[in-house]
C-alpha cells in the first residue's frame, strides 16, 4: 500500500489563515493562503511550522477546489486523500481508490453543503488515482498503454476530472503535478494470476470522460464540440515480466442531439432536440475527434429496431447521420441485442462476432517487450446502446474475451488462458457496476444469472428509477461544481478554455474586444400563433407564407391602398344577431407597423422564431402525455414555406404539450449556432401541468448570446395577477444546460398568447376599434398599465399596437365573437425584447430596432397570428486577431505570480542591519506599489508576493 507522504498544518484566521502541505518524503512544503500558492524552500519550513498547527497525515492532494457561496464570493479548498484503498499493482505503480476525502479551507467561507456534494461524488468508489508504493510518487492513469509509449503523452485532458482543481495553482506553480495526483473516474479492477514461479496480471480500465459528463437523464447524447454523454474508453490489459499487451474499445451515448424529458419509468420517451442539419456537423466533429484518437472506427449499434419505438426512431437518426457523413470509411453495424439474446441467449453474439472479427483483427492490439512497442492497435470499436451501460457491458466483454488469446500469445501465456479467463470475468463484472455507478446510480444490470441475478436485478432497475428520476439533480450539480462549470456563464466571446485563465486576463481580454471583433447586423422575425389545436393549413399554404415571409410587404401595400374603410365583403351576421350587434362585431382591417426600411432587406429574415400555443387540445390526456407528432408536422411545414426564397435550417424545436417553439436560422450562420440549449416550465396548477407555461431555446449566434421565450399564460378577464406570476416563474425557473438563466442573454425574445386583456366595456373596446382608436384602446391594455408600472416585462420593448386586437373571433370568419359568451377583443398576442449585454464591452451593441409589427388574416384560429421583425447585431470574432490580443494582455497585466525577489549585498564602511529589521524597511517601501499577501525570506533572499501584478 502507498504512505502516507503529506502531512497537513493549518494556522491563523482570516485573511490570515495558512493551510500548508508538507512532503515528509523530501522535506519540501506547499503554502496556501488567500491569494497565494507558494512552493517553501526547506530553510523557511521550521518557522512557518511553528505558526501551524500539525492537522493529520493523508495519502494525496487533488488540487483546489472552486466554489461560489450565497453572495457568489469565491471559496478555495484544498482537497487530499483522506483514506484509499488498492485496486491493484500494475507495472512499477499501484493504482488507489479514493475511500475518503478532506476539504481543507483556505479562505474561511460557508460553503460546507457544497464540498459535503463533492465529498460523495469522490467517494462513491469510482475515482482513482496512480502512486508508487515505496517512494509516493505520483504516476499519471488518464493515458492508455498504446499513448503513453507510442505517443509520448503525459496525461489525457479528456478524462483527467481534477484539471479545474489545479487552476487555482497553475497561477504560482511552474509544476502542480509535483504535488497533485491525476484522478479518473470509471473502474481499476486488476487481478493476479500465477504462471509457474512467475506472478501475471490481469486488469480491465475504464476512463469515463469528463468533457460532456453527467447522469443519465441529465445528459445525453452529443454537444456542440462533438463531445458525447457517457463517454468510455475500456482497456483490457495483460502483464507478465517484461512483456504487455492491451485492447481497447470505447462507448458513448448515440451521437445526435436527443434528451429523455420527464418521469421515466418502463417505456423509453425521447425527443430530437435539434434539426438534422445541425445535428449532422455535432456528428462528423464526434468521429473526427475519435479517428484522431483511436484510428479506424467501426460502430456498435446495439438499439432495438422495434417498429414505432423511440429507441429505432433514434437508432434510423444515427444511421442516417452516418450515411450521410464526411466520414464513409466509418462502418456500422446494427444489431438488436434485446430481440436478438432474449432469455439470456448468447449465441447471437457470437454471430455478430463473426461480422466484425475482421475488423478487429484488422485493427490489432497493443504491444510492448520492455520500453519498446513491438506492435500497435489502429483501430476501434464503438458500442453503444441507449444508456451505454448493460447492453454495451455484455458485448463489450464478449469481444475482449475473443481478443485475449491474441493478447496472451504475445506474453507468452496461452496455456494459462482458463486462468486468465476467469481473473477477467471478474474484472469485466466489476468494472460493470462501477462504471453504471458513475452514470446511474446504481450497479449494473445481467451481471448474474438465475433466481438471484433476478432478484438483484429487479431491485436495482427500482433503485435506477428512483435515483434517476428524483435524485439525480443534486449529484448532477455536485458534478458540475467538481468540474468547475462556472457559477454564472462568461460572455461568448470567451471560450472553454479561456474561462481557466486568471480573472484579471478574462476582463482585460474583454476589454480590448473592439480589437478583434466586428458586429454584424442580423435581422430577427418573431411570430406568435394561438393555432385552436394545431390543424395544418393545408389548402393554403400562401397564408403562411404571408405570415412569416410576407407580412411587411402586404401590410405596406395595403396602407398604400389608404383602406381606411370598412370593407365592403366582409361577412354578414346572422340576421337575428344583425340587429342586436351589427355596430359592434364588424373588423376594421388594420395592417400594423411599418418601417421602410424592411422592405429593401430581400432575402429574408437571418433568424426566425415561430410560437404556437394550444398546438393540441388541452385535454387531461394531452396534458398528462403529449404526441410530438404535430409538432414534427408543423416542422416540416415551415421549413417548406420558409425555404421558398432562401434556405433555413431547423436550429431547435421545444414543446411542452400546446406550446411550441421553433427557431429557423439561414443556411449560412449555421455553423456560427452554438451552445444551444432548451427548457420548459410548467405554470398550470401551480406549476404542475402544463396546460399553462413557457418553452424556451438558448443559443450563441457567433459571439452573441439569443433566447427566445414562447409563453402561455393564465386566461380570464380578470386574471392579471396570475399572469403576472406566470411570467415571473418562466423567467426566474429557466434554467439552461449551460447555467444561463433568461435574463443571462445579450438578446431575450418573449412572443405568445399572454392572454392580457383590455379593461374597457366590451362595447366601448367593438367601438374604437372600428375607429382604429389604437392608442385610446392601448391606455386600458393590461399588459401595457402592468408594464409601465414595473411589475412585468420590465425594460422589454414592444412596438407600437397598430393593428387591431388578435382575440377573440368567430372560426372562419371576419368577426369578433359573437357566441353567447360575447367575449371582448383583445391584444392577446404580443412580441417583446430586450437587450442587455452583461458584460460591458466598449463599443456596445445595437440595442435592437423594430422594423415591423403587425398581424395577419388566417381565420382558422379565433386568434390571428402575430409577427415582430427587429433588427440586431451580434459579434464575429477574428481568431487570428483575438491570438495576437494574448501577449498584450498579458504585458499589461503582468505575470500571474507577481512576486518580486530583493537580495542584499554588503556596502563597506557601514553598520550591518539586522535581517528582520531590513525585512521591514524594504516592506514599508513595497507595499507603495500595491497590496502584499505574502514575505518570504528563503536563503537570504527577500519575496514579496503581490495580490495584483
Amino acid at each position: 500500500m502507498i504512505p502516507k507522504n503529506l502531512r497537513l498544518y493549518v494556522g491563523g484566521s482570516g485573511s490570515n489563515r495558512k493551510v500548508l502541505l508538507e512532503n515528509k518524503g523530501n522535506n519540501t512544503a506547499l503554502l496556501l493562503q488567500a491569494d497565494v500558492c507558494a512552493e517553501l524552500h526547506s530553510s523557511e519550513l521550521s518557522q512557518i511550522k511553528s505558526m501551524c498547527e500539525r492537522v493529520t497525515d493523508v495519502y494525496a492532494s487533488i488540487g483546489v477546489l472552486i466554489l461560489y457561496n450565497g453572495e457568489g464570493r469565491e471559496m478555495r479548498y484544498l482537497g487530499l486523500v483522506s483514506a484509499c484503498n488498492s485496486a491493484g499493482k500494475l507495472t512499477d505503480f499501484e493504482m488507489c481508490c479514493v475511500t475518503d476525502v478532506l476539504f481543507v479551507e483556505i479562505s474561511e467561507g460557508d460553503s460546507v453543503e457544497k464540498t459535503a456534494a463533492c465529498k460523495k461524488l469522490l467517494c462513491q468508489g469510482t475515482f482513482f488515482f496512480g502512486m508508487t508504493s515505496e517512494s509516493g510518487l505520483i504516476c499519471d492513469i488518464t493515458v492508455n498503454m498504446q499513448s503513453k509509449l507510442n505517443k509520448g503523452l503525459a496525461s489525457d485532458s479528456r478524462f483527467l476530472w481534477n484539471r479545474s482543481l489545479f487552476t487555482h495553482p497553475l497561477k504560482f506553480l511552474p509544476d502542480p503535478s509535483l504535488w497533485f495526483v491525476n484522478l479518473i473516474c470509471g473502474s481499476v479492477s486488476i487481478s493476479t494470476i500465477y504462471c509457474g514461479n512467475q506472478q501475471a496480471h490481469a486488469a480491465v480500465i475504464s476512463r469515463v470522460s469528463s468533457e460532456r459528463a453527467g447522469t443519465r437523464f441529465q445528459v445525453r447524447g452529443v454537444d456542440d464540440n462533438g463531445c458525447v454523454a457517457n463517454f468510455v474508453e475500456t482497456e483490457q490489459c495483460v502483464v507478465l515480466g517484461e512483456k504487455l499487451s492491451s485492447f481497447l474499445q470505447v462507448r458513448g451515448s448515440v451521437p445526435v442531439f436527443w434528451e429523455q424529458p420527464g418521469i421515466q419509468v418502463g417505456s423509453h420517451k425521447l425527443t430530437m432536440t435539434r434539426g438534422y442539419e445541425l445535428t449532422q456537423v455535432a456528428y462528423d466533429k464526434h468521429m473526427t475527434l475519435l479517428k484522431r484518437n483511436y484510428g479506424l472506427v467501426m460502430i456498435l449499434n446495439l438499439l432495438s429496431n422495434k417498429a414505432e419505438s423511440d429507441e429505432n426512431r433514434l437508432s434510423k437518426q444515427y444511421q442516417a447521420h452516418q450515411l450521410d457523413s464526411i466520414h464513409d470509411d466509418v462502418m456500422i453495424r446494427n444489431f438488436d441485442y434485446h430481440s436478438a439474446c432474449r432469455g439470456g441467449r448468447t449465441e447471437p453474439i457470437n454471430t455478430l462476432y463473426k461480422d466484425i472479427e475482421t475488423f478487429v483483427g484488422f485493427s490489432g492490439i497493443f504491444r510492448q517487450s520492455g520500453d519498446e512497442c513491438v506492435g500497435i492497435q489502429e483501430g476501434v470499436l464503438r458500442t453503444n446502446c441507449l444508456d451505454c451501460i448493460d447492453r454495451t457491458n455484455s458485448v463489450q466483454s464478449f469481444v475482449a474475451n475473443k481478443v485475449l488469446y491474441r493478447q496472451l500469445e504475445h506474453i507468452a501465456a496461452v496455456p494459462q488462458i482458463d486462468k486468465f479467463q476467469t481473473a477477467l470475468d471478474k474484472c469485466w463484472h466489476t468494472n460493470a457496476n462501477l462504471v453504471s455507478r458513475t452514470y446511474c446510480g446504481t450497479g449494473a444490470l445481467k451481471t448474474a444469472s438465475g433466481k438471484m441475478g433476478k432478484i438483484t436485478d429487479a431491485t436495482r432497475s427500482v433503485k435506477r428509477t428512483i435515483q434517476n428520476n428524483f435524485l439525480d439533480d443534486d449529484r448532477q450539480e455536485s458534478i458540475e461544481d467538481f468540474l468547475l462549470y462556472p457559477d454564472k456563464p462568461l460572455a461568448p466571446v470567451i471560450s472553454k478554455f479561456e474561462r481557466f485563465l486568471p480573472s484579471t486576463f478574462v476582463d482585460c481580454l474583454l476589454s480590448e474586444s473592439q480589437h478583434y471583433s466586428t458586429k454584424l447586423p442580423i435581422r430577427v422575425a418573431v411570430g406568435t400563433w394561438n393555432s385552436n389545436g394545431g390543424k395544418i393549413i393545408r389548402d393554403d399554404k400562401d397564408k403562411l407564407a404571408e405570415w412569416l415571409l410576407d407580412a411587411p410587404e402586404v401590410a405596406n401595400a395595403l396602407q398604400n391602398k389608404n383602406h381606411g374603410t370598412i370593407c365592403d365583403d366582409l361577412l354578414m351576421l346572422d340576421e337575428n344577431l344583425q340587429t342586436q350587434k351589427q355596430d359592434l362585431d364588424s373588423k376594421t382591417p388594420s395592417f400594423g407597423y411599418v418601417d421602410k426600411s424592411v422592405l429593401t432587406h430581400k432575402d429574408g429574415p437571418d433568424v426566425i422564431a415561430i410560437g404556437l400555443q394550444e398546438l393540441v387540445d388541452l385535454t387531461a390526456g394531452n396534458i398528462v402525455s403529449t404526441s410530438q407528432t404535430k409538432r414534427g408536422l408543423w416542422s416540416s411545414r415551415f421549413q417548406e414555406i420558409l425555404c421558398r426564397d432562401t434556405n433555413y435550417i431547423l436550429l431547435s424545436a421545444k414543446q411542452l404539450v400546446g406550446v411550441c417553439l421553433f427557431v429557423f436560422v439561414k443556411a449560412k450562420h449555421l455553423q456560427h449556432c452554438t451552445d444551444i440549449c432548451i427548457d420548459a416550465i410548467k405554470t398550470g396548477m401551480k406549476g404542475k401541468t402544463g396546460n399553462k407555461g413557457g418553452v424556451a431555446i438558448s443559443f450563441n449566434l457567433y459571439s452573441t448570446s439569443i433566447c427566445f421565450v414562447c409563453a402561455h399564460l393564465a386566461a380570464g378577464q380578470t386574471h392579471v395577477l396570475d399572469r403576472n406570476k406566470h411570467y415571473e416563474l418562466i423567467r426566474d425557473k429557466a434554467l439552461f444546460d449551460n447555467g444561463m438563466e433568461i435574463e443571462d442573454h445579450d438578446y431575450v425574445f418573449w412572443c405568445g398568447d399572454f392572454n392580457y386583456r383590455i379593461d374597457y366595456a366590451n362595447h366601448e373596446i367593438r367601438d374604437l376599434v372600428k375607429k382604429k382608436a389604437w392608442y385610446d384602446l392601448q391606455c386600458g391594455d393590461q399588459l401595457t398599465v402592468q408594464k409601465n408600472a414595473g411589475k412585468v416585462f420590465e425594460n422589454y420593448n414592444e412596438g407600437p399596437l397598430e393593428f387591431a386586437p388578435t382575440y377573440k373571433y368567430d372560426l372562419d370568419s371576419d368577426y369578433y365573437d359573437t357566441s353567447e359568451k360575447f367575449r371582448s377583443p383583445a391584444w392577446c398576442d404580443r412580441v417583446l425584447w430586450r437587450y442587455n449585454e452583461r458584460f460591458q464591452f466598449t463599443d456596445a451593441l445595437s440595442p435592437g430596432k423594430l422594423v415591423f409589427y403587425g398581424n395577419t388574416e388566417i381565420k382558422t384560429s379565433d386568434h390571428r397570428p402575430v409577427l415582430g421583425v427587429i433588427d440586431i447585431e451580434v459579434r464575429k470574432i477574428n481568431s487570428q486577431q483575438k491570438l495576437g490580443m494574448y501577449s498584450k494582455v498579458f504585458r499589461g497585466i503582468g505575470p500571474p505570480n507577481p512576486t518580486v525577489c530583493v537580495t542584499c549585498k554588503p556596502v563597506p564602511m557601514k553598520p550591518v542591519v539586522e535581517l528582520n529589521d531590513l525585512v521591514t524597511a524594504v516592506l514599508q517601501q513595497m507595499q507603495q506599489f500595491g497590496v502584499i499577501t505574502l514575505v518570504r525570506v528563503p536563503e537570504g533572499v527577500m519575496h514579496f508576493t503581490f495580490q495584483n501584478s
